[in-house]
């Protein structure tokens, strides 16, 4: 896996390779709904409304014991392969504005790369925020990739 850091964005980025055709990495990325079977930190997602190119994605998290909601509009496209979104409602966010970019390396590998930029509503030091998602990132792009692997197997 490689860890990359692009500094005109004011977040953290990581990427992993799967095994897979970039169509089967993309359709895990809009299953929405399915989140909570690949990320432990997704307790619940459900999908408030679908038109073409957007999805508003209502969500549940559980982080470091803590439970909030929040609410993303996911805009799909752009780039081909690309999953990007915005936070429409939270009380517990500011921020939450992210990236998925898949880049096919072959027939049966995908580049799958991860931006996220999140600000916590609750006055926390950026070195913190910075930290827990650091640490959070690598296993999470590396459950995709996976996910995505076994879900191909399934599919077979």
């Amino acid at each position: 896996m490689q860890a990359t850091l692009d500094m005109t964005f004011p977040g953290s980025e990581r990427s992993a390779i799967a095994k897979v055709p970039l169509t089967t990495v993309w359709r895990t990325l809009i299953d929405y709904e399915n989140y909570p079977k690949i990320l432990d930190e997704i307790v619940h997602a459900r999908v408030l409304e679908r038109r073409p190119h957007l999805t508003i994605v209502e969500f549940r998290a559980k982080v470091l014991f803590r439970r909030f909601d929040y609410t993303l509009a996911m805009h799909e496209g752009g780039h081909p392969f690309s999953l990007s979104w915005t936070l429409v409602q939270s009380r517990a966010l500011r921020v939450n504005e992210g990236r998925w970019t898949l880049e096919a390396l072959g027939a049966r590998e995908t580049n799958v790369t991860y931006r996220v930029h999140v600000v916590p509503s609750l006055p926390l030091p950026e070195f913190f925020v910075r930290g827990v998602t650091n640490l959070t990132l690598p296993k999470m792009v590396q459950k995709w990739a996976r996910y995505a692997e076994r879900s191909e197997a399934l599919d077979a």
